[in-house]
């Protein structure tokens, strides 16, 4: 899977586990996990997005037997988690774009930073630039 599929996978996971708690069992867990990186060869995205699943466990446990809450998901997440939920995305989008740089990952990671840490991160400076600040701008 590439980096975009697993952090869909990891916000689609969020937001199945703040808006329909009870349909994720141990067992559910399990599964998303095992289909989210099937052949676990990458280990240190595995290790984050086992993180996502301890950050989804506490949530549906949270949200669980609760009747109302925010319409948005995401305010669902804040709300049970705070920021330290967004850690897991951040981590493997940083990861991705650290392994294949990419305009759109490093778009990416600006946001989940924001979301993430409540401060920008290299506001202001294009992808272009990042590259060249590297030392891996393309020839």
């Amino acid at each position: 899977m590439n980096t975009f599929s697993l952090l869909r996978a990891l916000d689609q996971l969020y937001k199945g586990a703040a808006t329909n708690p009870d349909a994720w069992d141990e067992a559910a867990f399990a599964e998303w996990l095992g289909s989210a990186l099937p052949d676990n060869s990458d280990r240190e995205m595995a290790r984050h997005l086992r993180a996502g699943v301890r950050q989804a466990i506490k949530l549906a446990r949270y949200w669980t037997g609760k009747q109302t809450g925010p319409d948005d998901w995401r305010v669902r997440v804040d709300e049970a988690l705070g920021s330290r939920a967004w850690e897991p995305g951040l981590a493997i989008a940083e990861l991705g774009l650290n392994r294949t740089p990419d305009p759109e990952l490093f778009a990416e990671v600006q946001r989940r930073f924001r979301a993430a840490r409540f401060r920008p991160w290299m506001e202001g400076v294009s992808y272009q630039d990042w590259l060249s600040l590297r030392g891996s701008a393309p020839s």
